[in-house]
């Protein structure tokens, strides 16, 4: 059974209604994964703004704590809106690019993305996404297409409070339409889909939305058989803690011979101050609820769970071992899903100069913004300012220690191959040289 629709629509009802967010001035640095035998790090730099501009996944070798360098995502912004994706893994001794997305607007609207594939060694563009709007600046139409994609087609109808009503997708093969309808609170009450079939259209699935003082208290889902009738196909029924309306279970059943069966139920804890602490599961076996694994939020700062495991109890494995499951997580202002054992999250209050310079992306005389500072080993610029086409790495005596040929106008500057101390970075704009004292840890 598909549960990928109702899983989403879990996620959004669980952190709406727990205060997950509850310090805006706290920014994710790093997160440790643990996936089975490998452990993950992933480090984090930020403009001044708090938007992330670098991400770093490193694998931490078995035999020792040195980690390998992995996969580094690179987000450049102009005008406070992003303008390109850069994405890169680690060859021998140095970043290669494996594909660039780049950002088109028109104002403040996104109209296209851009596509590039370098595995080959030059850019080649792989696929568009255009999008077109509605006065009201709600989308109104979104296609893609390119090598490898089948050109794809969605058009989107809104009703006059702008709430989406329909959305119909087609391609060379298929055409489907998603209809959706509202209650007067604006809540979504069902979602209809229909495929085409030769020059007709096909009821295929429908979804309906039950609600109680505003509250989400089941969802049904149906499918159409034998082009005559509805069968009930899945519902999740929400039941919620009466003294706070946080949402304490949900119970997930499939239509089995005229009758609703058990398949899944998820109970959820809270701390005192509100804040999530745990997701359990529980399988039905021997005609009872027995609890399976459960997901755990531990080590509270800046209110936030830092350590986030998922383990088995004993209907489901080695009690209290570790099992890789879809751990859900807060990173900064959005709620993120990731495969893993055991997650770690390190906070950083924002306005920490090394990491979050306050001060302008300006530059100064002979001067480049460059931050963190001190670093680790990996330091970042806004190329979109300073157009470096190369630059090198001096130590304090003037040897050269790394040169690079800045071909893809990227931000980042690696220095973890060099040893923790002081050196000068060199930038060649084609008009200036720039210069700016690094510090590696």
């Amino acid at each position: 059974m598909n549960h990928k629709i109702s899983f989403y629509v879990s996620i959004l009802l669980l952190f709406n209604a727990t205060n997950m967010t509850a310090e805006e001035n706290t920014l994710v640095t790093q997160l440790t994964a643990y996936e089975a035998a490998s452990v993950f790090h992933y480090t984090y730099i930020y403009n001044p703004r708090g938007d992330v501009v670098v991400e770093t996944k490193y694998k931490q070798l078995s035999s020792s704590s040195d980690l390998q360098n992995q996969q580094l995502t690179v987000w450049e912004y102009q005008d406070n809106v992003c303008v390109r994706r850069i994405e890169k893994h680690w060859n021998v001794d140095d970043w290669t690019d494996d594909n660039v997305v780049e950002y088109v607007y028109s104002g403040d609207k996104l109209i296209k993305e851009h596509y590039f594939d370098y595995r080959y060694g030059n850019a080649e563009l792989v696929r568009v996404v255009e999008y077109q709007y509605y006065a009201n600046k709600t989308l109104k139409s979104k296609k893609d297409s390119g090598t490898g994609v089948k050109k794809t087609v969605s058009d989107f109808i809104y009703n006059h409070k702008s709430n989406l009503t329909e959305q119909h997708i087609r391609n060379e093969q298929n055409a489907m339409r998603l209809l959706y309808s509202y209650d007067d609170n604006d809540n979504l009450l069902s979602l209809l889909y229909k495929v085409k079939t030769g020059d007709a259209w096909t009821d295929s699935l429908r979804t309906a939305f039950y609600y109680k003082n505003g509250k989400m208290m089941m969802q049904k889902t149906q499918q159409f058989i034998d082009n005559s009738k509805w069968e009930n196909l899945q519902r999740i029924v929400y039941e919620y803690k009466a003294e706070n309306g946080k949402i304490e279970t949900e119970t997930y059943q499939y239509w089995h011979q005229q009758f609703w069966k058990d398949e899944l139920k998820y109970t959820y804890k809270y701390n005192d101050k509100g804040y999530f602490l745990e997701k359990a599961m529980y399988v039905p076996l021997y005609a009872k609820w027995r609890r399976s694994m459960a997901i755990m939020y531990d080590k509270f700062k800046y209110d936030k769970g830092t350590e986030i495991s998922s383990q088995y109890d004993f209907w489901g494995g080695e009690d209290g071992a570790f099992v890789r499951s879809s751990i859900i997580y807060e990173f900064n202002d959005e709620v993120r899903i990731l495969d893993a054992e055991k997650i770690i999250l390190s906070y950083q209050p924002i306005g920490n100069d090394n990491n979050n310079p306050t001060h302008n992306d300006s530059i100064k005389k002979n001067t480049i913004v460059i931050y963190p500072n001190p670093s680790e080993g990996i330091y970042y610029f806004n190329n979109r300012i300073y157009d470096v086409e190369h630059w090198f790495i001096t130590d304090l005596n003037g040897k050269i220690m790394k040169k690079y040929n800045n071909s893809s106008k990227s931000g980042v500057i690696d220095l973890t191959k060099l040893p923790a101390g002081i050196y000068i970075f060199h930038a060649m704009t084609g008009k200036d040289i720039l210069y700016q004292k690094l510090m590696k840890k």
